[in-house]
């Protein structure tokens, strides 16, 4: 009983998000989607604590459940005392607890410290817990698609909504007890505000935009800085764009949003040294020589640990493609990677689909013409390629790739679907008009 009742308690509440998420949305046509992708999150949810405690009896997940279960048996002996150092270790600080704690003052330290306040009205129930990382991903997917579905033509909003809420790696992947869990859920809020920022509605952009950056820069802070790069572009976009889709040049965007751009990359940087530029290369370099000496079915490397940016550079490409494309189908060494290689082939072929029935001018116009696919080619190219050097095994590969799957896979949705306005006039005009007989109802 005691993982039943709050297991219960969050998917009622799930279910009343799910109810707001419908707000505004067709009933026939999207809701319904949106029912599924819920139950697809609840049962990810319950297929990751079978998997933690039958399949890997152990991992990240299992050491944050214990370390929070620990955390919130000494929260709830002594609530004046031990809040507040929950509460430090969650940003970053130095608690005093008489237990110790690995990884304080890193993004480690914070994810035992948000586990931690999940797991004490959760009874520590490690269901309630993946439910509640479960429902807060699904919530923020429904922001990103709310993006998605504000800038699509109707006729692609079945697809986007699936792309963005229901791919299985993603759903999967930030249903349990992980950073990429937390990452995701304050992602799409970050996406719909700079969407709202760009409509000119300042306030809702920065109130929702603001608690899903700070808790991202705890946990994932290259997200940010792949964010930062990419919202400079979707703000220029959006100002520069021409009523026929031609980008305009306007110096002073250009000054203002790149000294934007690059003034938060390197405050990240002086924030979390981690995330500079010199440190980034020399962890990417790190894992990379780790991955090197470290064998296994699901093991690979690019390099071998050079920490010269040009080096790292050169990679970049490989890495690209590493962290879009595979595992490849003779790569499946288990369950979860035969999940992975379905999931990425159909993508594979896909877009290879597309590219294929299309001028690659065309395809070239339609980004560049909207400021939403501008800002996902470049978090893509920048994230994939940091996911993709430092990533050393397939199966946390499919993991740390969680932010940018539903922009690639609505990508290449959009591409594929793409009908020009001109051309669905036509084919309205065109479609024959039922008539009905008399006696036939």
């Amino acid at each position: 009983m005691g993982d039943v009742f709050p297991s219960l308690l969050v998917i009622a509440l799930g279910i009343v998000v799910l109810y707001f998420g419908q707000r505004g949305l067709d009933r026939r046509r999207e809701a319904s989607l949106l029912v599924l992708a819920y139950v697809a999150h609840v049962l990810a949810a319950f297929a990751q604590v079978a998997i933690i405690r039958g399949y890997y009896q152990g991992g990240d997940a299992v050491t944050y459940h214990r370390m929070a279960s620990l955390l919130a048996d000494l929260v709830k002996a002594e609530p004046g005392r031990f809040l507040p150092e929950v509460w430090t270790l969650t940003v970053h600080g130095q608690p005093h607890f008489p237990v110790p704690i690995l990884g304080v003052g890193t993004s480690t330290g914070t994810m035992f410290g948000v586990t931690t306040l999940i797991a004490i009205p959760t009874g520590s129930s490690m269901y309630a817990m993946c439910l509640v990382f479960s429902v807060l991903s699904f919530a923020s997917c429904r922001a990103l698609y709310q993006v998605f579905r504000d800038r699509c033509p109707p006729h692609l909003h079945r697809r986007v909504l699936l792309t963005t809420m229901a791919l299985p790696s993603v759903v999967f992947w930030t249903s349990g007890i992980v950073k990429e869990s937390v990452a995701v859920a304050g992602f799409g809020w970050m996406v719909f505000g700079l969407h709202r920022m760009a409509q000119r509605r300042w306030v809702q952009g920065l109130v929702t935009l603001t608690p899903g950056f700070v808790v991202v820069a705890l946990i994932k802070g290259y997200v940010v800085g792949a964010f930062f790069v990419a919202s400079a572009v979707f703000l220029y976009w959006s100002r520069a764009i021409g009523v026929r889709g031609n980008v305009r040049i306007r110096p002073l965007y250009i000054v203002l949003l790149g000294g934007l751009a690059i003034g938060g990359v390197l405050a990240l940087g002086r924030v979390f040294p981690r995330y500079s530029l010199d440190g980034i290369v020399e962890e990417t370099a790190h894992l990379q020589e780790v991955g090197s000496q470290v064998g296994g079915g699901s093991t690979y490397s690019l390099g071998a640990g050079s920490q010269s940016l040009a080096a790292q550079i050169l990679l970049a490409p490989v890495a690209l493609l590493t962290a879009l494309f595979r595992p490849l189908p003779f790569e499946v060494t288990g369950f979860t990677a035969a999940i992975n290689v379905l999931e990425t082939t159909f993508l594979t072929g896909w877009l290879v689909v597309t590219l294929a029935r299309e001028r690659w001018r065309t395809l070239l116009h339609r980004v560049t013409s909207s400021p939403l696919l501008m800002f996902s080619v470049t978090f893509i190219v920048l994230f994939g390629i940091g996911v993709g050097l430092a990533s050393t095994n397939l199966g946390t590969l499919s993991r740390y790739r969680a932010p940018l799957m539903p922009l690639f896979a609505s990508l290449i949705a959009i591409l594929h679907g793409w009908v020009p306005a001109e051309e669905r006039a036509t084919a309205v005009a065109r479609r024959p008009i039922p008539v009905r007989r008399r006696g036939v109802p």
